[in-house]
Parts: structure tokens; sequence; C-alpha cells
């Protein structure tokens, strides 16, 4: 299936942790807008520094529940399955999940690009402070019943502001891109190297990113060239149908397919572990 191909890029969505018990895209913001609809806000509120400040324990109260979801399930079979290619490719990892799973597989973490960065991070509330100050590792994972906090908020370490993860799903200005560029600059710099290999193939391995506006599945413009759905990165223009090959993994049939891909209609522990890869 990788014959020919040393050099892959993985792109991993939520569809790839639903067999971990975490829920999909879908059921993620189904849930934001649950927790919305609760507090009388529109959806994009819930990661607004003034919803802290009117709120905490609210919007402490959502991200408990969120990081109680996510933080305590563990890795798949299908990870190991994905360190095996690790080992034997030149290998990149971009992923929307908020999990850590891959950091808990042990995947190397200077080739990894977390693109709605991590629960397990904290930052402030304030922007001003995000730009003098180092974000912080969460600590202990916080409480909730019915969507309120149980206890105090957790506050910025250096100003004493209200603390929030350090993930972006929403239109959302207060979010701190410092983790999130220099895993950015560190993807750029890999597929740098390699579309200017001499002949450059690049395999893209997408799994259970779908198809929505936000998704990082791969997408194909106008004039042949390639980037993600969600627009946050793209492909170097050498890349074309000609030395790009791109296997999708998603169980979701109505989805259509592509000349330029090979797609596989199972869930990404099937596939991960059925397949000879």
């Amino acid at each position: 299936m990788f014959k020919g191909y040393n050099d892959i890029l993985i792109l991993a969505g939520a569809g790839l942790g639903i067999d971990a018990g975490l829920p999909d895209y879908e059921g993620m913001h189904r849930m934001a807008d649950e927790a919305a609809e609760k507090y009388n806000i529109p959806p994009y509120k819930i990661e607004h520094p003034n919803f802290y400040k009117e709120n905490a324990k609210a919007a402490w109260g959502i991200k408990a529940r969120v990081i109680n979801m996510f933080l305590t399930k563990d890795p798949h079979k299908g990870y190991d399955k994905l360190k095996e290619i690790n080992k034997k490719h030149n290998v990149f990892v971009v992923t929307s999940n908020i999990d850590d799973h891959f950091r808990k597989s042990g995947f190397d973490e200077s080739r990894l690009y977390e693109i709605h960065g991590r629960l397990k991070i904290l930052q402030c509330v304030n922007r001003s402070c995000n730009l003098k100050h180092n974000l912080w590792t969460l600590d202990e994972l916080p409480q909730e019943e019915d969507l309120q906090l149980i206890g105090q908020p957790p506050r910025c370490i250096y100003c004493g502001d209200y603390a929030r993860p350090n993930v972006c799903f929403t239109d959302d200005n207060s979010f701190c891109n410092k983790l999130r560029d220099a895993q950015k600059a560190r993807f750029n710099e890999w597929i740098k190297k390699v579309a200017n290999r001499r002949h450059p193939k690049l395999l893209v391995l997408e799994i259970g990113c779908g198809r929505h506006k936000d998704s990082i599945g791969v997408s194909q413009l106008n004039n042949g060239k390639f980037r993600i759905l969600s627009k946050e990165l793209s492909f170097p223009e050498v890349f074309t149908e000609e030395n790009l090959k791109v296997i999708r993994v998603n169980p979701n049939k109505d989805l259509p397919s592509y000349r330029w891909e090979e797609v596989y209609y199972e869930s990404a522990l099937n596939f991960l572990t059925k397949h000879r890869l």
C-alpha cells in the first residue's frame, strides 16, 4: 500500500478517536450547541474571554466535561500500527484532535502539529498576558455537575486572571498561538525538505477527517494544487496528482470519492489493524 513512498504525512481527525470512545466532530459541536443553549449564548462565545468573566463556573464547567471526556481515555491499538509506519518511514503527523493520544503513544513531538491545540495546556484569557508569558500544563482535571464547575475556576499563574485550555474550535479571539505556531513552523520545514527532493513523492494517509469546511482532510483546488479543507495548511506546488497519493479512511459512504484518492470505507481501528501497511 505504501510501496514507493518514504515520505508520509498522516492527517488525523476526530474519526481516529472514535474507537477509543471519543466523540466525532459532529458530536463535539452538538455538545457545544447544547451548552450554548443552556446558558443562552451564541456558540462562539463559549471561548470568549467575556464569558469567563461573566460566568466563570459555567465556562469552566463546559471545559471540565470536555477535559474529562478526552483526557481520561487511552489510545486504541491503531496507534501502535501508526507507530510501526513511523519507524519505517519519514513521517509527520498533523491532527485536529485535542486528546494527546499521539503523545501518549510515544510519537516524536517534533513531528507533531496539533492544529487545534491541546486540552492539557492552559493559557490566560488575557491576550496581552499571553504575549509576555509561556503556556503551562494542567495539573489536575477539573470536575463539573450539570456543566457547572465544582470548586474554583483555574487562574492564570502569571497575572491572576482566568485561565482556559489552549484549544481553538470556534471563532476564538483569545486563543494563544505560541505552541501551534512553533509546530506549524516545524511542519513547514519538513514539507519543504520533502518537496525539495530530486524526485519528490508524498503519501498522505488521511484518517477520520470528514469533508466539512473545518476538516483537515485533503482538498484539490481548481488549479490542481492541494491543501486541507480548513485552509490552515497547503502543499507546495510541486505536489500534483502525479506525485501525491492520498489514502482516505472514513466509514461514511455518503462522502464522495475523487480520482486522486484511494478510499477505504471502514473505521480507523479496522483499517490500521486489518491491512498490511
